[in-house]
């Protein structure tokens, strides 16, 4: 009878544990769905979604969502036009579950997201024995999830999740699969007494990959700022000058803080656009949960620096990041609208300008 090796992070086969092919043929394979076989996050795809379409709603949906998950996730995904094909797989988690699925193994798609999400995502890969996701009362995570499986999988099963709540899960599975963290997660599993079959990696988001979606270099715009100074000569007074070189990144975070909400509610666009699909947020590098934290905090640390400087530029701040988010949101798809709205944003930094000038 042969045996299954079990393979450390580096993708090697761990000789100190193996596992029987019988019982490895006859165990489900379990996979976890945001994150894992996915490289975002359907519910965050879906407020991304409603937030092109109904901003406003969208918010208090996010207001709402740490103290009603469950009821929150329904709301969302219901009836919301999400493109599921396009969204970001990883393709050596999907590989592995061709792969379980051609050696005869039942492959189970199971998660926490929306039970009718779950079934979009796993109509599309069409490989999924059984789709379980989350029902409107009761949030399928962590101990939730194990306690699941342990009932439909009672002679053991294998789990590949991600998360830290997923280590709930791995402690009740026969043995564990997980993406990213590499050699430290896959001890923290091993400490659990689980053998560990497979370790995935996930595109790292590295500096560079941050500041292609902060736009850096998009900064430069705003070196009008020190126009109106240099005309009137004032740019030689030290309090003039350190004035406008503060200003300068306050302005480049709050822009900076709207190229990403403008990505996300552009992800389907993005997506279905050559090189556009290659974009951190589009592409799954950055993690949207991660976009949907970054831009208010940069837009709330520019305005507060802002202030600091002074009230009147603080107020053209906010008129700026009315203007631009109203150009996200709405006007750039007006066409009038959208050349008045970009003239009067490149005419701002000069009018900012003017105010530290004075």
């Amino acid at each position: 009878m042969g045996q299954d090796h079990i393979t450390s992070a580096n993708g090697r086969p761990d000789p100190g544990v193996q596992v029987n092919d019988n019982d490895v043929v006859t165990m489900p394979l379990t996979v976890d769905l945001d994150g894992t076989l996915l490289l975002t996050d359907t519910l965050f795809e879906a407020l991304a979604e409603h937030l092109r379409r109904r901003p406003l709603w969208a918010l208090w949906q996010l207001l709402q969502l740490p103290f009603a998950i469950a009821k929150v996730k329904d709301r969302l995904t219901k009836n919301v036009d999400l493109d599921v094909d396009s969204l970001p797989v990883n393709e050596d988690v999907l590989a592995y579950c061709k792969r379980a699925k051609a050696a005869g193994r039942e492959v189970w798609l199971v998660s926490a997201a929306d039970q009718k999400m779950v079934d979009r995502v796993a109509a599309r890969f069409g490989i999924f024995d059984r789709a379980i996701g989350s029902d409107g009362e009761t949030n399928n995570k962590g101990p939730a999830k194990a306690r699941l499986l342990e009932r439909e999988a009672p002679d053991g099963f294998e789990y590949v999740g991600d998360s830290p709540a997923d280590y709930k899960v791995w402690k009740s599975a026969a043995r564990a699969s997980h993406v990213d963290k590499g050699e430290s997660r896959r001890k923290s599993i091993a400490k659990m007494g689980v053998p560990v079959a497979h370790s995935f990696e996930r595109p790292k988001a590295d500096l560079c990959v941050w500041l292609k979606a902060l736009r850096v270099h998009q900064w430069a715009k705003n070196l009008l700022i020190f126009v109106p100074a240099i005309l009137t000569m004032r740019i030689v007074e030290p309090a003039i000058l350190f004035k406008l070189v503060i200003a300068l990144p306050l302005i480049g975070l709050l822009a900076s803080g709207v190229y990403i909400v403008n990505d996300v509610v552009d992800l389907r666009a993005d997506r279905a656009h050559r090189s556009r699909s290659r974009s951190p947020l589009a592409s799954g590098r950055i993690k949207l949960w991660q976009g949907f934290l970054a831009a208010p905090a940069l837009i709330i640390a520019g305005l507060t620096g802002g202030f600091l400087i002074s009230p009147t530029f603080a107020l053209l701040q906010v008129v700026y990041l009315i203007a631009s988010l109203s150009y996200s949101l709405a006007l750039k798809r007006i066409a009038l609208a959208n050349t008045i709205t970009l003239s009067f944003l490149y005419a701002l930094p000069l009018i900012m300008g003017a105010d530290l000038a004075a």
